[in-house]
């Protein structure tokens, strides 16, 4: 008879930890980076704007990504006895985001160049200037970095919404911003997608539908991603994801002068998710619960976008088996995220607990 024993892991070549309290100041300082964001939407949105780099809304983007930076970097100081190294230093779960401090100083950089030279982008152009590209890239890489450390720290166990507003705070921002380089494809609140004329004889009104299903799909991906994200890791409290898709939803019809049914779609649909997963018990002890939730949640969300278009004048120009179809086929990709997104098996028989 043999006995094994695991190997000590050597604490000392673990990279340091930062508290919830850091983190909630990561959170907080990246708040404002983002949110000098979604206020420059709105300017270009709803104000009359000279073509310059220099406005008050780059003012409060930029000092934002400052005082992000300077935190990052003091995160990484306090730490200078952790190794001999400057890699030693590094926080966990905050490696990828001084990477994204360093990319975002660089598309900075660039984006000042292309508007002197090139004027500013107005529209869908200014989601896909190559320049905007690499601001978002390395925004996403700072402002994810708490999500990545709670999920990197086997011993956090979030009890409450207090406990676990810290990493909702971090997933929440990261999946707004996601969603703001989307926005041409954010159905929500765009109703008039639906109001085209499809007329399967004549062809009229055929690249709406198109355009319309594809955007429904890109943004049940975006919103499904991170429910199944956080059920698989934890069980979250009561709330989590009325306060996420509301949050998102309120930010994307005041910076782009969306349809406020896109608040009610998102509040119907956190509600229901959250409703959902406190009955089925959702979580990473019961993975059927979470594929269910993230099939039904899509569903609750399309049909209540379509049926507040269908209740304003015009109503809705799709045929039936188009609009009705897109709702289930919402449904069936949230399903299909949550069997990619977790690794075990589907099993269709259901035990007693």
């Amino acid at each position: 008879m043999t006995s094994t024993t695991r190997p000590r892991t050597d604490l000392s070549s673990l990279p340091p930890r930062t508290t919830q309290r850091q983190d909630l100041v990561t959170v907080l300082v990246s708040l404002w980076l983002i949110a000098g964001l979604f206020v420059d939407a709105y300017a270009h949105s709803n104000l009359e704007l000279d073509e310059t780099f220099f406005t008050p809304w780059h003012g409060i983007f930029y000092s934002g990504f400052l005082a992000t930076a300077a935190w990052m970097v003091w995160l990484v100081l306090i730490n200078r006895g952790a190794g001999t190294s400057y890699v030693e230093w590094i926080p966990a779960g905050y490696g990828l985001g001084l990477v994204g401090l360093a990319v975002f100083v660089l598309g900075g950089v660039g984006d000042g160049i292309w508007h002197s030279v090139l004027g500013v982008e107005e529209g869908i152009d200014a989601l896909l200037s190559p320049t905007h590209l690499v601001l978002f890239s390395g925004g996403l890489l700072i402002v994810s970095s708490p999500i990545r450390a709670r999920l990197r720290d086997d011993a956090f166990h979030p009890s409450g919404f207090t406990g676990f507003l810290v990493p909702l705070l971090s997933l929440t921002l990261t999946v707004a911003l996601v969603g703001f380089f989307f926005i041409y494809l954010w159905n929500l609140g765009d109703d008039g997608l639906p109001r085209h004329v499809f007329d399967p004889v004549t062809g009229v009104g055929v690249i709406y539908v198109r355009a319309g299903i594809g955007g429904i799909m890109v943004t049940t991906l975006i919103l499904v991603t991170p429910l199944v994200l956080l059920l698989r890791r934890w069980v979250v409290p009561f709330g989590t994801f009325t306060f996420m898709y509301t949050a998102i939803n309120v930010a994307n019809v005041y910076a782009f002068d969306l349809d406020e049914i896109a608040i009610a779609g998102g509040i119907v649909a956190g509600v229901g998710a959250d409703v959902l997963i406190l009955a089925l018990r959702a979580g990473p002890a019961r993975i059927n619960a979470v594929r269910v939730v993230a099939f039904v949640v899509p569903l609750l969300l399309w049909s209540v976008y379509f049926g507040l278009v269908a209740a304003q004048p015009g109503g809705i120009d799709w045929p039936l088996e188009i609009w009705s179809g897109a709702i289930f086929f919402a449904g069936l990709a949230g399903f299909a995220l949550s069997l990619v997104m977790i690794d075990e098996p589907l099993r269709l028989e259901f035990r007693r607990r």
